[in-house]
């Protein structure tokens, strides 16, 4: 009896460490809907150590790009010129201390960057 209790704790063990659900995507592009509201995509793979931003390409499609230095206070993103000076800090997140340049908030830092609630 002991053994079927022990079998099965360790049965209701295991269903519970796979009670994640991982879904494989194969495909070029993925569409995320909700019905009730926005739906949000959150990136949470080796693209963490990716440097650059994510770049809006245009139709809805995005991809990692770098920015290029121009000067110590200009950078290049692609088509157009952000030219920082002093100690700029924009609402959305975008700030520059001597020659770093922040964009978007830190990884774990509270409030949203871009002034709403």
């Amino acid at each position: 009896m002991k053994r079927i209790l022990f079998l099965l704790a360790l049965l209701c063990l295991e269903k519970a460490l796979n009670a994640q659900y991982v879904y494989t995507i194969k495909a070029d592009s993925v569409k995320i809907t909700n019905t009730c509201d926005t739906a949000e995509l959150i990136i949470e793979n080796h693209t963490q150590t990716v440097p650059g931003f994510l770049f809006n390409k245009g139709r809805g499609r995005t991809e990692f790009r770098r920015a290029l230095s121009l000067s110590d206070s200009s950078l290049l993103l692609e088509g157009d010129t952000l030219v920082l000076r002093g100690s700029t800090t924009a609402n959305n997140g975008v700030s520059m201390a001597a020659k770093t340049v922040q964009l978007g908030q830190s990884v774990g830092a509270s409030g949203n960057p871009a002034g709403g609630p």
